[in-house]
């Protein structure tokens, strides 16, 4: 049986995204804010990313999830592919 190309998510499809993608999202934000602080302070700017740079971060990756509830797996894979190499 072939699936159709417009799938229907639903409400509760969309917060179970949500919910699942924080178990990976809080450390991928973690992370991410730590490397980008780390990065600044290698450029000797007196700016760091605090804990509104983790929360807007995990805020974001949220709404990606809440929004498009298929992409936001690749999309952390991919940061983590970018952290591994690094």
């Amino acid at each position: 049986m072939r699936r159709s190309r417009q799938d229907k998510v639903t409400f509760s499809d969309r917060l179970i995204s949500v919910f699942a993608s924080l178990f990976f999202s809080v450390p991928t934000s973690l992370f991410l804010s730590l490397k980008i602080s780390q990065n600044l302070l290698a450029l000797q700017l007196d700016f760091t990313v605090g804990g509104k740079g983790f929360l807007i971060l995990v805020s974001m990756f949220s709404l990606l999830a809440f929004l498009f509830p298929k992409v936001i797996p690749n999309l952390l894979g991919w940061v983590w592919n970018i952290f591994m190499k690094n």
